[in-house]
């Protein structure tokens, strides 16, 4: 149902170090080898005009949509566009000659763990980025891959440089992605904190209307999380879709925090360039850390629960644009 992916890595070569945050590139990166490892036909092909695109582990990652699961209410509203990949990245570190990243399956993508293994160590012979420097992509040998399963805590080692796969089945007993933080999100609604702090690990971009929200509201944290949350669990199996009452009950019970400091440490662009040299913008986002003040009151809340669950799970599907791409990944702490 969810489990992440912890990977350890060391570079072939002295490289100049990365310009920002990294999270596409590494999102790309994965992306161009799971594809050349999935696909049937031709990988310069639509991949939503593919016969095989039900049943295709990068279309399930990478290429999200409704023609996955046309039955589904949300398809005619959603159209094509807009359902959550089932998955996210998140860069750990880059320094002295090492990098260090996780990746993130939820629902069926789990399913698809050794075609993501495989991916990895594909990415590290395809390399992160372009080093004008030495004319090369950065190479790199993947030392070690863990699983973590956040629902038992169970932390395993799936690969390592020197023995290669090792074989192992993940446990699960959750039947939804907020069953998985049920137990946690129980005891942090029993103990009532008077705060709840948001500290972003990488830049985020929520926005309201065209404005981006410097300073969001734990509304649209919340309800972002939400939506992301209900489309994972219609198209890509990871529980129920919150329906419309719920979400509701949960916007008023958002309202009822009140964003008590922020401190804001700037803005930054971020863009993406191809393999062919394209280069896309994605618009200016947000390195931050938010603190919101929340009484007796909310935690008396119908939905108070549910807000715990999706914060805590925010952790892992981060929030706002290129969650996964690793944009939006925050801690979350809980304070008395």
């Amino acid at each position: 149902m969810l489990v992440s992916l912890k990977v350890c890595g060391r570079f072939s070569r002295r490289y100049a170090q990365f310009r920002g945050f990294i999270g596409t590139t590494v999102r790309g990166a994965l992306g161009l080898v799971l594809r050349r490892i999935s696909c049937r036909v031709d990988v310069d092909a639509d991949c939503r005009g593919c016969k095989f695109y039900r049943d295709c582990p990068y279309a399930l990652l990478y290429e999200s949509s409704s023609l996955q699961n046309p039955g589904v209410d949300a398809a005619a509203k959603r159209g094509l566009e807009g359902v959550t990949n089932p998955f996210t990245v998140e860069v750990l570190g880059v320094d002295q000659g090492r990098v260090r990243f996780a990746v993130n399956l939820f629902g069926r993508a789990v399913g698809l763990e050794r075609h993501v293994l495989a991916s990895i160590v594909g990415m590290g012979l395809e390399g992160l980025g372009f080093d004008a420097s030495v004319g090369e992509r950065r190479r790199f040998v993947v030392e070690r891959i863990d699983r973590l399963v956040p629902e038992s805590g169970e932390d395993v080692v799936l690969y390592t440089e020197g023995s290669g796969y090792i074989p192992s089945e993940p446990r699960f007993s959750a039947r939804s992605l907020l069953e998985v933080f049920e137990r946690r999100a129980r005891d942090v609604v029993e103990a009532r904190p008077g705060k709840i702090l948001l500290f972003f690990l990488s830049p985020f971009r929520l926005v309201a209307g065209d404005r981006v929200l410097d300073r969001p509201p734990l509304e649209a944290v919340l309800m972002n999380l939400a939506r992301r949350y209900s489309l994972l669990a219609a198209y890509h199996g990871a529980g129920r879709p919150l329906d419309k009452p719920t979400v509701r009950g949960l916007k008023a019970l958002a309202r009822l925090a009140r964003l008590e400091g922020a401190l804001i440490a700037g803005r930054v662009s971020a863009g993406k360039v191809s393999l062919a040299g394209e280069r896309k913008r994605y618009g200016s986002f947000v390195r931050a850390a938010l603190s919101y003040r929340v009484s007796g009151e909310f935690w008396s809340g119908e939905q108070a629960l549910l807000a715990a669950e999706l914060l805590l799970l925010g952790e892992y599907l981060h929030v706002g644009k290129l969650a996964s791409a690793g944009y939006g990944d925050y801690e979350v702490y809980f304070k008395l």
